[in-house]
């Protein structure tokens, strides 16, 4: 069996509590707590724009691909139709990347 006794007095410290004694730790602490806020809040706005993007490729997609079903059903354009499905090659290999 293993003997984990030297583990029951181990002594944990927590270097936040020591400041350089010219620095107010109340403020450094509401400093580093107000830029966490600005960086989540950057990500988020990130984020929000990235999925907008996504969506927007999406539907781009899902038009094209409706349009190339309208086409193949009609038969009539076929000069168009090559064009359809190479843009709707492009929009596919814009969604993965």
């Amino acid at each position: 069996m293993v003997d984990y006794s030297m583990w029951d007095h181990i002594e944990v410290s927590n270097d936040e509590d020591k400041t350089h004694p010219d620095i107010d730790t109340a403020s450094l602490f509401h400093w580093r707590h107000q830029a966490r806020g600005q960086r989540m809040e950057q990500f988020q706005k990130e984020k929000e724009e990235l999925d907008r993007g996504c969506h927007k490729c999406k539907r781009k997609v899902a038009e094209c691909q409706r349009k190339l079903k309208e086409l193949e059903v009609a038969e009539s354009g076929k000069a168009e139709l090559g064009l359809l499905q190479a843009k709707a090659q492009q929009l596919r290999k814009e969604d993965r990347g």
